[in-house]
């Protein structure tokens, strides 16, 4: 699922054509998954997953010129995500590493748009960890 999602934010920088792969756009590619927890996880705190983007988007602005296809880096932001998504795979002893997890990580993020728009929504990490090591519900 992680894979998946960091695919889904490559994704999202070139549509809006930023030639690096930052926490924002780990965050929409979390708002487009269909099958992982973190989708299930955001809507544990009564956030309509369209209207996120929509905001997120809306703190963006799109890069002026066409990002070519090629392999985008990540930004120091994104890179102490992962770091930070392994960690918290790591901490609930989990085997793999999810989407909830890229979640968990973006939370770890002390300043920036990502952290500004979960806040402003009400998720924090402290809950956020206490949902995922809940045992998912039926």
């Amino acid at each position: 699922q992680a894979r998946t999602a960091m695919s889904q934010a490559r994704e999202s920088a070139l549509r809006l054509q930023h030639p690096y792969i930052a926490p924002e756009h780990m965050l929409l590619a979390l708002t487009d998954e269909r099958t992982g927890r973190a989708p299930q996880l955001l809507e544990t705190f009564d956030i309509d997953l369209a209207s996120l983007r929509s905001t997120i988007e809306s703190k963006l602005e799109s890069g002026e010129a066409p990002v070519s296809a090629r392999q985008l880096p990540f930004t120091d932001g994104a890179k102490r995500v992962l770091e930070s998504t392994v960690d918290e795979a790591r901490r609930l002893n989990s085997r793999t590493i999810g989407s909830e997890h890229v979640l968990l990580g973006l939370l770890r993020e002390p300043t920036g748009v990502v952290k500004t728009v979960l806040a402003d929504e009400g998720v924090d990490l402290q809950a956020a960890r206490l949902r995922v090591s809940a045992p998912p519900k039926r």
